[in-house]
């Protein structure tokens, strides 16, 4: 069974604060890099599109783009700048960091949507 914690300790709820902080982060380094891969040249239109998705929706399409940006120019340009260790560390990578993403939404949302009930003494 996991520790249960009074959350009404304020260490629980700032450890909570330090989650949700922490996510948002995520979120907008997420929504920056998923702007950048939709249009690199224009981020007004990437901001346009992105404007209203979800985390959920966000990881998708930064999945997406992001695969499909290694499989095209994004990849030509590096290998003309003589770097294929770039495009190999990024496709060896991005299934990790895709499936971090994933883990981090999980477990952020099992912690804010969980039954919270004070501890009675």
């Amino acid at each position: 069974m996991p520790p249960v914690h009074d959350p009404a300790d304020p260490e629980v709820l700032r450890a909570i604060g330090r989650v949700i902080f922490q996510f948002s982060q995520l979120e907008a380094r997420l929504f920056t890099c998923t702007s950048e891969l939709v249009d690199p040249a224009d981020q007004f239109i990437s901001l346009v599109i992105l404007a209203r998705e979800n985390f959920s929706r966000l990881e998708e399409l930064f999945a997406t783009l992001l695969l499909e940006r290694i499989g095209c120019g994004l990849t030509e340009r590096i290998i003309r700048e003589q770097q294929p260790e770039i495009v190999a560390a990024i496709r060896d990578k991005t299934p990790r960091l895709l499936e971090a993403i994933k883990h981090a939404r999980e477990s952020r949302n099992a912690l804010l949507h969980a039954k919270w009930q004070p501890i009675h003494r």
